[in-house]
């Protein structure tokens, strides 16, 4: 199936390039500086329903108004982000039964993505809430309601709480191949510092296809110049955690009725599809995670995005 999809996407590449700088330089050679992205996360692909089992995100993203530099380019970005955690019994009362609590995390985020020719900086930082007052039990009942599926009793769910978290990530990336079918490898160590999260990333990433250059991809969201691309990417993660409030509270201590620690270590992968044409983005994706504490499994939920500059 994958050899397949690279046997098409080489073919859609090969259109892409004989089209490209007429359809970027001709009929489209306005610059949009801003974006609107809308991200859904669910696990609903492969039948389950558990864990980080629902994400929603809306980011809005722009080149502030200053002097524009060849060698360095800044970009603003601003989320709100609803995130549904839920154990794998989620028609039991009976807390006995879970492998994990039920929470919903609330948030809002501001970053500052700086990049230069081969490497870029992403630090943001985000404050948000957890509990009750994060509206994700009514929102996930609503769903499941209206669709006639039993609604999860979100017993024993962690309480109310507020959380305020800093992330800083360090990209660096080479291009092994160049077009028509580029190759791009890249390292991104990442560090989460606060009451929500503390963790340490080692990542690496790998992108194939009709890439651009790291100032103008899609592959870290850069609007401004940019041209059409179409190419997928492969991750590998892995991260030590040193606290995740969505399994074990608040940093600060927290008497909700059932906390579980977490995994130190954890595994992530995933792949991704990466489309850009004129002014839409078009993102999909999945991501395999490791036993995030002692009793749940493994888990993979998938992503579609999609994303208008203007």
């Amino acid at each position: 199936m994958r050899l397949l999809f690279v046997c098409v996407l080489i073919q859609l590449n090969s259109l892409i390039g004989l089209s490209q700088t007429e359809e970027n330089f001709t009929t489209d050679s306005i610059i949009y500086n801003r974006q609107i992205e809308l991200r859904h996360d669910n696990d609903f692909l492969i039948f389950t329903d558990r864990y980080y089992t629902t994400g929603s995100y809306i980011e809005y993203r722009y080149i502030p108004k200053k002097i524009k530099s060849k060698l360095r380019k800044e970009q603003i970005t601003i989320g709100l982000a609803h995130l549904f955690y839920t154990p794998t019994n989620i028609l039991s009362h009976e807390i006995t039964d879970y492998d994990r609590p039920y929470v919903g995390y609330l948030g809002l985020s501001a970053g500052s993505f700086v990049v230069r020719k081969k490497h870029a900086t992403d630090i943001s930082v985000a404050v948000g809430v957890t509990g009750p007052i994060a509206f994700a039990e009514g929102f996930q009942n609503l769903f499941h309601s209206s669709g006639g599926i039993s609604t999860p009793p979100w017993e024993g769910q962690i309480k109310n709480s507020f959380h305020f978290n800093a992330y800083a990530t360090y990209i660096k990336e080479w291009l092994l191949n160049p077009e028509p079918f580029s190759v791009y490898a890249a390292i991104q160590p990442k560090i989460a510092f606060g009451s929500k999260d503390i963790y340490i990333d080692h990542s690496a990433k790998f992108y194939f296809g009709n890439r651009n250059p790291l100032q103008e991809s899609l592959a870290y969201n850069q609007v401004g110049a940019t041209q059409n691309e179409l190419f997928f990417s492969i991750n590998f993660t892995y991260r030590y955690v040193g606290h995740n409030a969505l399994l074990e509270g608040h940093l600060g201590g927290d008497n909700s009725e059932f906390l579980v620690p977490p995994v130190r270590e954890l595994f992530l992968y995933g792949m991704e599809g990466c489309y850009r044409s004129r002014r839409n983005d078009i993102r999909l994706g999945y991501q395999y995670v490791s036993s995030e504490s002692p009793l749940t499994k493994w888990h993979i939920y998938f992503t579609i995005s999609v994303a208008r500059r203007f």
